[in-house]
């Protein structure tokens, strides 16, 4: 949904607002203690995670009205490998 609320804007955009870091940072801070494992307070910004996330699958300037579901697949899927939720 956060996509696509605003199609034309690059991932890197959407996914960097403050709204959107701190629902970034709530659901990891909920994942890691539902599955028990010991939260970690890096001295890495969720906005750095995010931001690495993107720059390694190279959807930095990817635009969801351009992205194919594989496309987003894929990007959910480097999420989770990141210990990152959208939930």
């Amino acid at each position: 949904r956060l996509c696509f609320n605003r199609k034309n804007k690059t991932l890197k955009s959407v996914l960097t607002t403050k709204s959107v870091l701190r629902l970034m940072e709530k659901n990891r801070k909920t994942y890691f203690s539902v599955k028990g494992m010991e939260f970690e307070d890096t001295k890495e910004s969720i906005k750095d995670i995010i931001l690495k996330v993107l720059e390694d699958i190279e959807m930095t300037k990817s635009r969801a009205s351009h992205m194919s579901i594989d496309d987003f697949l894929l990007v959910l899927n480097a999420f989770n490998k990141a210990n990152l939720r959208f939930t």
